[in-house]
Protein backbone atom coordinates (compact mmCIF):
# COMPACT_ATOMS: atom_id res chain seq x y z
CA UNK A 1 0.00 0.00 0.00
CA UNK A 2 1.45 3.29 -0.88
CA UNK A 3 1.66 6.17 1.17
CA UNK A 4 -0.36 9.42 0.51
CA UNK A 5 2.23 12.24 -0.99
CA UNK A 6 0.98 15.62 -0.09
CA UNK A 7 0.32 17.87 -3.13
CA UNK A 8 0.35 21.39 -2.02
CA UNK A 9 -2.79 23.36 -3.34
CA UNK A 10 0.04 25.26 -5.32
CA UNK A 11 0.93 23.21 -7.71
CA UNK A 12 -2.91 22.51 -8.74
CA UNK A 13 -3.76 25.86 -9.80
CA UNK A 14 -3.97 25.13 -13.42
CA UNK A 15 -6.58 22.47 -13.28
CA UNK A 16 -8.66 24.52 -11.00
CA UNK A 17 -10.20 26.29 -14.43
CA UNK A 18 -10.50 22.68 -15.96
CA UNK A 19 -12.48 21.39 -13.00
CA UNK A 20 -14.92 24.16 -12.18
CA UNK A 21 -17.12 23.53 -15.17
CA UNK A 22 -16.67 19.70 -14.47
CA UNK A 23 -19.35 17.17 -13.19
CA UNK A 24 -19.31 13.73 -12.06
CA UNK A 25 -22.05 12.71 -14.47
CA UNK A 26 -24.30 9.78 -13.83
CA UNK A 27 -25.04 7.29 -10.72
CA UNK A 28 -24.05 5.01 -8.94
CA UNK A 29 -23.73 2.58 -5.94
CA UNK A 30 -21.76 2.07 -2.79
CA UNK A 31 -18.44 1.23 -3.02
CA UNK A 32 -15.99 -0.11 -0.82
CA UNK A 33 -14.22 2.25 1.96
CA UNK A 34 -10.59 0.98 2.08
CA UNK A 35 -7.84 2.42 0.09
CA UNK A 36 -6.75 1.65 -3.36
CA UNK A 37 -5.37 -1.81 -4.36
CA UNK A 38 -4.30 -2.30 -7.49
CA UNK A 39 -5.20 -5.66 -8.41
CA UNK A 40 -4.34 -6.13 -12.48
CA UNK A 41 -1.66 -4.66 -14.70
CA UNK A 42 -3.93 -4.42 -17.40
CA UNK A 43 -7.75 -3.32 -17.28
CA UNK A 44 -10.66 -1.71 -20.56
CA UNK A 45 -12.27 1.02 -20.78
CA UNK A 46 -15.32 2.29 -22.93
CA UNK A 47 -14.53 5.25 -24.65
CA UNK A 48 -18.54 5.62 -26.27
CA UNK A 49 -21.40 4.23 -24.00
CA UNK A 50 -20.67 1.14 -23.64
CA UNK A 51 -22.24 -1.63 -21.50
CA UNK A 52 -19.30 -2.76 -19.89
CA UNK A 53 -15.40 -2.72 -20.80
CA UNK A 54 -15.61 -6.45 -21.99
CA UNK A 55 -18.22 -6.16 -23.96
CA UNK A 56 -17.78 -6.82 -27.58
CA UNK A 57 -20.84 -4.97 -29.23
CA UNK A 58 -21.24 -1.52 -27.76
CA UNK A 59 -24.03 0.99 -28.62
CA UNK A 60 -23.24 4.64 -29.47
CA UNK A 61 -22.84 7.25 -27.60
CA UNK A 62 -26.20 8.80 -26.33
CA UNK A 63 -27.54 11.11 -29.39
CA UNK A 64 -25.74 9.15 -31.93
CA UNK A 65 -26.91 6.10 -33.80
CA UNK A 66 -25.69 3.11 -34.22
CA UNK A 67 -23.30 3.88 -36.73
CA UNK A 68 -22.60 7.06 -36.07
CA UNK A 69 -19.14 6.59 -35.01
CA UNK A 70 -16.60 3.75 -34.16
CA UNK A 71 -16.38 2.49 -30.70
CA UNK A 72 -13.35 2.43 -29.56
CA UNK A 73 -12.14 0.79 -26.22
CA UNK A 74 -8.60 0.32 -24.84
CA UNK A 75 -6.53 -2.26 -22.65
CA UNK A 76 -3.44 -1.38 -21.15
CA UNK A 77 -0.49 -3.25 -20.85
CA UNK A 78 3.25 -2.98 -19.44
CA UNK A 79 5.77 -0.78 -20.82
CA UNK A 80 3.59 1.34 -22.27
CA UNK A 81 2.04 -0.98 -24.70
CA UNK A 82 -2.33 -1.11 -25.38
CA UNK A 83 -4.58 -2.93 -27.47
CA UNK A 84 -7.08 -1.03 -28.75
CA UNK A 85 -10.48 -2.99 -29.77
CA UNK A 86 -12.64 -0.77 -32.55
CA UNK A 87 -15.46 -1.93 -34.22
CA UNK A 88 -18.30 -0.27 -35.85
CA UNK A 89 -21.63 -0.99 -38.35
CA UNK A 90 -20.95 -4.24 -39.80
CA UNK A 91 -22.68 -3.57 -43.16
CA UNK A 92 -20.65 -0.38 -43.84
CA UNK A 93 -18.33 -1.20 -46.65
CA UNK A 94 -14.16 -0.75 -45.04
CA UNK A 95 -11.42 -2.73 -45.74
CA UNK A 96 -8.74 -1.67 -42.76
CA UNK A 97 -8.55 0.13 -39.47
CA UNK A 98 -5.64 2.90 -38.42
CA UNK A 99 -5.14 4.02 -35.06
CA UNK A 100 -3.01 7.59 -34.83
CA UNK A 101 -2.22 9.51 -31.64
CA UNK A 102 -0.26 12.31 -30.16
CA UNK A 103 -0.13 15.30 -27.84
CA UNK A 104 -3.10 16.78 -29.96
CA UNK A 105 -4.46 17.82 -33.39
CA UNK A 106 -1.41 18.78 -34.91
CA UNK A 107 0.63 16.04 -33.56
CA UNK A 108 -0.99 13.08 -34.49
CA UNK A 109 1.18 10.05 -35.81
CA UNK A 110 0.22 6.55 -37.25
CA UNK A 111 0.75 3.94 -34.21
CA UNK A 112 -0.96 1.12 -36.88
CA UNK A 113 -2.65 0.29 -39.80
CA UNK A 114 -4.15 -3.15 -39.73
CA UNK A 115 -6.87 -5.30 -41.87
CA UNK A 116 -10.16 -5.41 -40.22
CA UNK A 117 -11.12 -8.63 -38.72
CA UNK A 118 -14.70 -9.22 -38.62
CA UNK A 119 -17.17 -6.75 -36.31
CA UNK A 120 -14.36 -6.45 -33.19
CA UNK A 121 -10.73 -5.57 -34.69
CA UNK A 122 -7.95 -6.10 -32.29
CA UNK A 123 -5.19 -3.75 -32.58
CA UNK A 124 -1.54 -3.68 -31.00
CA UNK A 125 0.67 -0.08 -30.24
CA UNK A 126 2.87 1.04 -28.23
CA UNK A 127 1.99 4.74 -27.11
CA UNK A 128 4.21 7.60 -24.97
CA UNK A 129 2.84 9.50 -22.10
CA UNK A 130 2.15 12.12 -24.78
CA UNK A 131 -0.35 10.63 -26.34
CA UNK A 132 -3.36 12.03 -24.32
CA UNK A 133 -5.63 12.38 -28.00
CA UNK A 134 -5.70 9.24 -29.70
CA UNK A 135 -8.05 8.78 -33.61
CA UNK A 136 -9.22 5.57 -34.92
CA UNK A 137 -9.63 5.53 -38.59
CA UNK A 138 -12.24 3.28 -40.93
CA UNK A 139 -10.65 3.33 -44.46
CA UNK A 140 -11.95 1.81 -47.57
CA UNK A 141 -9.94 -0.31 -50.01
CA UNK A 142 -8.63 3.16 -51.64
CA UNK A 143 -7.23 4.65 -48.01
CA UNK A 144 -10.08 6.91 -47.83
CA UNK A 145 -11.59 7.84 -44.62
CA UNK A 146 -15.03 6.70 -44.15
CA UNK A 147 -15.34 7.23 -40.21
CA UNK A 148 -13.70 8.48 -37.78
CA UNK A 149 -13.28 8.66 -33.59
CA UNK A 150 -11.68 11.11 -31.83
CA UNK A 151 -10.87 9.99 -27.83
CA UNK A 152 -9.37 12.42 -25.40
CA UNK A 153 -6.95 10.57 -22.27
CA UNK A 154 -8.11 6.67 -23.97
CA UNK A 155 -4.46 5.34 -22.22
CA UNK A 156 -4.49 7.19 -19.36
CA UNK A 157 -8.04 6.72 -18.39
CA UNK A 158 -7.74 2.63 -19.04
CA UNK A 159 -4.21 2.54 -16.81
CA UNK A 160 -6.01 4.35 -14.01
CA UNK A 161 -9.01 1.96 -14.86
CA UNK A 162 -6.46 -1.22 -14.16
CA UNK A 163 -5.10 0.59 -10.68
CA UNK A 164 -8.31 0.57 -9.42
CA UNK A 165 -8.78 -2.93 -9.97
CA UNK A 166 -11.04 -2.88 -12.60
CA UNK A 167 -14.70 -4.26 -12.76
CA UNK A 168 -14.35 -6.07 -9.78
CA UNK A 169 -14.22 -2.84 -7.97
CA UNK A 170 -15.51 -0.01 -10.15
CA UNK A 171 -18.65 -2.63 -11.56
CA UNK A 172 -19.98 -1.93 -15.06
CA UNK A 173 -19.61 0.75 -17.67
CA UNK A 174 -22.29 3.16 -17.38
CA UNK A 175 -21.36 6.51 -19.11
CA UNK A 176 -18.66 8.61 -20.80
CA UNK A 177 -18.39 12.74 -21.43
CA UNK A 178 -16.34 14.93 -21.86
CA UNK A 179 -16.58 18.87 -21.08
CA UNK A 180 -14.10 21.56 -21.05
CA UNK A 181 -11.04 19.04 -21.51
CA UNK A 182 -12.03 16.71 -19.04
CA UNK A 183 -13.34 13.28 -19.47
CA UNK A 184 -15.40 11.16 -16.86
CA UNK A 185 -16.32 7.77 -17.28
CA UNK A 186 -18.54 6.74 -15.07
CA UNK A 187 -19.37 3.07 -13.57
CA UNK A 188 -21.56 1.43 -11.17
CA UNK A 189 -19.05 1.63 -8.22
CA UNK A 190 -16.99 4.59 -9.03
CA UNK A 191 -15.64 6.79 -11.86
CA UNK A 192 -12.24 7.68 -13.34
CA UNK A 193 -11.46 11.06 -14.32
CA UNK A 194 -8.74 12.83 -16.66
CA UNK A 195 -7.58 16.00 -17.15
CA UNK A 196 -4.51 17.10 -19.38
CA UNK A 197 -3.63 18.66 -16.01
CA UNK A 198 -4.72 16.81 -13.71
CA UNK A 199 -3.79 13.23 -15.12
CA UNK A 200 -5.98 9.85 -14.81
CA UNK A 201 -7.30 8.85 -11.78
CA UNK A 202 -9.83 6.50 -10.10
CA UNK A 203 -12.64 7.58 -7.35
CA UNK A 204 -14.05 4.87 -5.51
CA UNK A 205 -15.46 3.96 -1.87
CA UNK A 206 -16.88 6.36 0.92
CA UNK A 207 -14.82 9.47 -1.06
CA UNK A 208 -16.68 8.33 -4.30
CA UNK A 209 -20.01 9.03 -2.48
CA UNK A 210 -18.91 11.93 -1.13
CA UNK A 211 -17.48 13.36 -4.04
CA UNK A 212 -20.93 13.14 -6.08
CA UNK A 213 -22.75 15.66 -3.94
CA UNK A 214 -19.69 18.25 -4.05
CA UNK A 215 -18.60 17.95 -7.81
CA UNK A 216 -18.39 21.68 -8.20
CA UNK A 217 -16.43 22.13 -4.99
CA UNK A 218 -13.87 20.09 -5.10
CA UNK A 219 -13.34 19.85 -9.02
CA UNK A 220 -11.18 16.54 -10.55
CA UNK A 221 -9.10 14.39 -8.77
CA UNK A 222 -5.19 14.91 -8.66
CA UNK A 223 -4.11 12.01 -6.66
CA UNK A 224 -5.44 8.38 -6.41
CA UNK A 225 -6.85 7.61 -2.82
CA UNK A 226 -4.04 5.94 -0.51
CA UNK A 227 -3.60 5.00 2.99
CA UNK A 228 -1.96 7.92 5.01
CA UNK A 229 1.61 7.74 6.34
CA UNK A 230 0.07 7.46 10.07
CA UNK A 231 -1.98 4.10 8.75
CA UNK A 232 -5.31 5.48 10.05
CA UNK A 233 -6.67 7.35 7.80
CA UNK A 234 -7.21 7.41 3.84
CA UNK A 235 -6.84 10.90 1.41
CA UNK A 236 -7.06 11.63 -2.06
CA UNK A 237 -6.22 15.25 -4.13
CA UNK A 238 -8.26 17.09 -5.56
CA UNK A 239 -8.19 20.21 -7.63
CA UNK A 240 -9.80 22.22 -4.56
CA UNK A 241 -8.17 20.38 -1.57
CA UNK A 242 -8.33 17.06 -0.57
CA UNK A 243 -10.71 14.65 0.63
CA UNK A 244 -9.88 12.53 4.35
CA UNK A 245 -11.76 9.64 5.59
CA UNK A 246 -10.88 9.94 9.02
CA UNK A 247 -10.25 7.10 11.65
CA UNK A 248 -13.69 7.16 12.96
CA UNK A 249 -14.93 6.18 9.47
CA UNK A 250 -16.18 10.34 8.58
CA UNK A 251 -15.56 11.78 5.02
CA UNK A 252 -14.67 15.44 4.93
CA UNK A 253 -12.80 17.50 2.64
CA UNK A 254 -10.46 20.01 3.45
CA UNK A 255 -10.16 22.83 0.73
CA UNK A 256 -8.05 25.78 -0.20
CA UNK A 257 -9.79 28.17 2.55
CA UNK A 258 -8.04 26.20 5.14
CA UNK A 259 -5.77 23.31 3.01
CA UNK A 260 -2.48 26.13 3.30
CA UNK A 261 -2.87 26.17 6.86
CA UNK A 262 -3.23 23.27 7.77
CA UNK A 263 -0.57 21.68 5.75
CA UNK A 264 1.95 23.88 7.43
CA UNK A 265 0.90 23.03 11.07
CA UNK A 266 1.46 19.28 9.20
CA UNK A 267 -2.14 18.47 8.72
CA UNK A 268 -3.51 15.33 10.07
CA UNK A 269 -0.45 14.54 11.67
CA UNK A 270 -0.15 18.00 13.16
CA UNK A 271 -2.05 19.61 16.40
CA UNK A 272 -5.61 20.11 14.55
CA UNK A 273 -5.65 16.18 13.71
CA UNK A 274 -8.26 14.64 11.10
CA UNK A 275 -11.05 16.92 9.92
CA UNK A 276 -14.69 15.90 11.27
CA UNK A 277 -16.61 18.25 9.61
CA UNK A 278 -16.66 20.05 6.07
CA UNK A 279 -16.25 23.90 6.46
CA UNK A 280 -19.09 25.14 8.00
CA UNK A 281 -20.38 29.20 6.18
CA UNK A 282 -23.08 29.22 8.14
CA UNK A 283 -21.02 31.63 11.06
CA UNK A 284 -18.60 34.39 10.28
CA UNK A 285 -16.26 33.84 10.27
CA UNK A 286 -16.50 30.42 9.06
CA UNK A 287 -14.81 27.68 10.27
CA UNK A 288 -14.21 23.94 9.59
CA UNK A 289 -14.03 21.52 12.93
CA UNK A 290 -10.88 19.05 13.43
CA UNK A 291 -9.97 16.11 15.91
CA UNK A 292 -8.77 18.75 18.47
CA UNK A 293 -10.29 21.74 17.80
CA UNK A 294 -11.37 24.43 14.93
CA UNK A 295 -9.73 25.99 11.88
CA UNK A 296 -11.44 29.87 11.33
CA UNK A 297 -11.09 32.14 8.28
CA UNK A 298 -11.95 35.65 8.52
CA UNK A 299 -12.47 35.66 5.10
CA UNK A 300 -13.35 33.50 1.90
CA UNK A 301 -9.79 33.14 1.56
CA UNK A 302 -6.58 31.65 3.21
CA UNK A 303 -6.81 31.77 6.62
CA UNK A 304 -4.57 34.23 8.71
CA UNK A 305 -1.36 33.04 9.37
CA UNK A 306 -0.89 30.67 12.56
CA UNK A 307 -4.67 30.74 13.01
CA UNK A 308 -5.43 27.16 12.31
CA UNK A 309 -2.64 26.06 14.74
CA UNK A 310 -4.04 28.66 17.91
CA UNK A 311 -7.48 27.44 17.03
CA UNK A 312 -6.72 23.89 18.00
CA UNK A 313 -5.63 24.96 21.65
CA UNK A 314 -7.93 27.57 22.34
CA UNK A 315 -11.38 26.19 20.69
CA UNK A 316 -13.33 23.43 21.77
CA UNK A 317 -14.36 20.43 19.31
CA UNK A 318 -18.20 20.99 20.07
Amino acid sequence: MSTYAARPLRRLAAAVAVTSLVALAGTAATARAAPLSPTSTSAQISATAAPAPNDPKSPAAAGETAAATPDVTAETLPDNRAVVYLSWDDTTDFTQWRVLAGSGQESLRALATVPRTGSRTAVPVAYTDDDILVRVEALDATGAVVASADRSGLFPLAAAYARAGGAATLGAFVSRSEESGAVTVVYQRGSVQWSAPTGAHPITGRIWNYAKTRRHSIGLPTSDAALLPDGRGTAQGFAAGRVYINPQGGVHSVLYYFLYEYEETGAERGPLGYPTSDRDESTRPSHQRFDNGKARSATAGRPSAGNAARSATRSPTN
